[in-house]
């Protein structure tokens, strides 16, 4: 019998919820989670919470960054599985290209863009404490002057707490709250 995963692309700016709310569904579905800040802190060879230096942000090492998560994703997806993909996506060409890699694996795809207000970004990226980002107030200044094209995605603000922002997700696709795994439809 063939095998049909499941993407779900969470993105945003730095401090929109991405990881929280990543991090919560891949727990209660048993998703495989890939983060981006993870994937990045792996290939440069340090442990996930040193600061990298900013060559470790290049567009070359963020080609490798992207690639290898792309290329897990895919591994995971072609063997069944329900993947969680946790990166900003700030580029168009970065939200179609993971998209249609998912559907090339035969996998369902949902997209889920988180907004928040400026001074909830930066509140939050100031706030962190022992986290895998390395994203600061200056991080999301630069990101708020981005270019982000059309986001044709499923959008959620979260100017709320996070357990809203998860159930908002959960209606999004299709599930109710805490699920098995296969709850979520697995349909290409």
């Amino acid at each position: 019998m063939e095998k049909h995963g499941f993407m779900i692309a969470i993105g945003g700016l730095s401090g929109s919820g991405k990881s929280t709310l990543a991090g919560r569904l891949a727990a209660e579905t048993g998703a495989v989670w890939l983060r981006s800040d993870s994937i990045r802190k792996e290939l440069w060879g340090v442990d996930p919470l040193t600061k990298l230096p900013p060559e470790a942000y290049s567009r070359d090492f963020s080609t490798k960054t992207y690639e290898t998560l792309a290329s897990r994703m895919e591994e995971n997806l072609r063997a069944g599985r329900i993947v969680i993909v946790d990166m900003s996506f700030a580029k168009p060409v970065e939200r179609r290209s993971f998209a249609n890699r998912a559907t090339a694996c035969g996998a369902g795809f949902h997209g889920i863009w988180l907004d928040a207000t400026p001074d909830t970004l930066k509140t939050r990226v100031d706030a962190r404490v022992g986290d895998v980002s390395d994203a600061d107030s200056t991080i999301v200044t630069m990101q708020l002057g981005f270019d982000l094209g059309t986001i044709e995605w499923s959008r959620i603000n979260t100017d709320r707490p996070a357990d809203s922002v998860y159930r908002l997700a959960c209606a999004l696709l299709g599930v109710d709250g805490p699920t098995p795994i296969r709850a979520i439809k697995l349909e290409p």
